[in-house]
């Protein structure tokens, strides 16, 4: 099995376990299991437990850069927003189960893993700067604030749905800032 496909186990791997359990009680040992490959052979490719959560970060930032990419094909910025909130309607019984895997480790870092923290948080900032611009399109008075009030809102809806363990929540919450937004 050539090198890149083990590797892209591992992080696969370690995503799906970091969201479903999150960071800490995830252990390499887990991730290997998942991903089936033997525990020693981790060590070749991540020499530490941040060096695959930095990898699985990355590979959640160019998720994100090729689906706003490819949002942005759209004409209209109302459209693009649709398609951003369709994101989270897609993965609505994973985020209601286990929560947004952004927002997760955001919480979860910003308790103790500074670099990391930065890192997933970049994610975020990039969302907000992006939903910004949408609305600067549109004509918002205060397009910045708009768009941190919409990840606000999003994100908000996505923990309530998780913690509650309601998807409807989740649901609900979609539709109500599609109706606010796209007037």
């Amino acid at each position: 099995m050539p090198a890149s496909a083990k590797r892209s186990r591992l992080v696969a791997a370690a995503k799906a376990l970091i969201h479903r359990h999150g960071y800490y009680a995830t252990t390499l040992a887990d991730i290997a299991h998942a991903a089936k490959v033997p525990l020693g052979n981790v060590y070749y490719y991540f020499k530490t437990k941040a060096d695959i959560a930095e990898a699985a970060i990355g590979d959640y930032r160019r998720w994100f850069t090729d689906m706003l990419t490819q949002l942005d094909e759209l004409p209209h910025p109302e459209q693009r927003i649709a398609g951003f909130l369709d994101i989270p309607l897609v993965h609505l019984t994973q985020y209601a189960s286990n929560g947004c895997p952004i927002g997760s480790l955001c919480q979860e870092f910003g308790k103790s893993e500074g670099a990391l923290l930065r890192r997933i948080a970049a994610i975020l900032s990039d969302q907000v700067m992006w939903i910004a611009e949408q609305f600067r399109l549109l004509n918002h008075a205060d397009p910045q604030a708009d768009a941190l009030d919409f990840i606000a809102r999003l994100q908000g809806s996505i923990l309530l749905a998780q913690s509650l363990g309601k998807k409807n929540i989740l649901a609900a919450a979609i539709q109500r800032l599609r109706r606010d937004v796209l007037k």
